[in-house]
């Protein structure tokens, strides 16, 4: 497996192999986005990752996993079918781990997506719903490094 020459990696091509916008600046933003927004990154519904860090040196394996979580937003389709938030989170997620594995030969470490996976399990036990018979596999990814299963 190739490993990625960070030196030489960069985040803007990226946009292209995904086909999709770039703005990386709340200053002069046609969405008018917050600054906040622009730090921790957003997607929004006509193909446009909001993010500061673009260009961006130097380039981070943590600012890919942000970089593909936000294209998979766009990519999955998550602002037309409004999946729950649990799903959502999933979705995304192991989108972005695919692609980080098929496309660029690295794989995140779990501690990555640990924040999505507290929110996930979190919005699951708001909706009351038999997540594990549901989803098996979302289930099982909200579990992944819990000390206990609930």
């Amino acid at each position: 497996m190739a490993q990625v020459k960070w030196k030489e990696f960069r985040y803007e091509p990226i946009a292209g192999i995904y086909d999709v916008g770039i703005c990386s600046s709340a200053d002069g933003c046609k969405r008018g986005y917050s600054k906040l927004k622009h730090k921790t990154g957003h997607a929004d519904n006509f193909g446009t990752v909001h993010w500061d860090r673009w260009i961006s040196s130097p380039t981070r394996k943590r600012g890919l996993h942000t970089l593909l979580s936000l294209i998979a937003v766009i990519k999955l389709k998550h602002h037309r079918r409004h999946p729950p938030k649990w799903k959502a989170l999933h979705e995304r997620e192991t989108w972005a781990q695919r692609q980080a594995i098929s496309q660029f030969h690295v794989k995140f470490p779990a501690a990555y997506s640990k924040r999505a996976r507290t929110e996930a399990w979190k919005d699951a036990q708001k909706m009351n719903a038999p997540t594990r018979t549901v989803d098996g596999a979302a289930y099982q990814w909200m579990q992944e490094g819990r000390e206990t299963t609930l």
